[in-house]
């Protein structure tokens, strides 16, 4: 009787988990170049200070912190991508929020660690609120990857990044217990997130 044998299936899937770390690094670039082109239209066309009626506006699509920039952008990066305008608006939002206010997110996307889809669930998540309290998100997310473990937000469903949410706006209205609260972004700014031992396909 011939003896069963066992394949590997991370073995014969070998590529396919390389392409997919190499789809998020390529994802976490596009969302730079994005927030980058923004921004640079931000400073190249600075207008009046006082925007008259019918006069493009700028907005802050990326939330507190982020760059201002051309209410018309989204349309312009969606002509040019082949994106539908909410489709762009939500690239051009996901992209400045990531750079300007979850950068260790951004960071595990660049070391293929994490989805595209899921740090995008964040920024869409945390939009609206204030920079201090993102960024306190955003390292405690990602706070494991310092330590070369997979990060918090592998592992992170809709429902408990509410969870996360409510906490954290709770103790940002309440100052006694946010003063010396772990996580803080200068804390997080202390060591560097490395490429952990997160397997490629999770």
């Amino acid at each position: 009787m011939a003896a069963e044998v066992w394949f590997d299936p991370r073995e014969e899937l070998a590529d396919a988990l390389d392409l997919g770390v190499t789809i998020r690094r390529a994802e976490a670039e596009r969302m730079r170049t994005i927030a980058a082109w923004a921004a640079s239209r931000t400073t190249s066309q600075r207008g009046p200070a006082r925007v008259l009626p019918g006069q493009e506006r700028r907005v802050p699509f990326g939330g507190p912190g982020s760059p201002e920039v051309p209410e018309f952008l989204p349309a312009e990066l969606g002509s040019t991508l082949g994106l539908s305008a909410f489709a762009a608006q939500k690239l051009l939002s996901d992209s400045l929020s990531l750079v300007h206010r979850l950068p260790d997110l951004l960071t595990l996307l660049e070391h293929g660690e994490v989805d595209a889809w899921k740090v995008r669930m964040v920024a869409a998540a945390t939009r609206e609120l204030p920079q201090t309290v993102a960024g306190i998100i955003d390292c405690q997310l990602a706070a494991p990857a310092r330590r070369g473990a997979p990060p918090r937000i592998v592992r992170l469903s809709r429902s408990t990044l509410q969870v996360v949410i409510d906490h954290h706006l709770r103790a940002h209205t309440d100052p006694p217990r946010s003063v010396q609260q772990p996580g803080s972004r200068s804390v997080c700014s202390a060591a560097p997130i490395r490429p952990g031992r997160l397997p490629a396909g999770i």
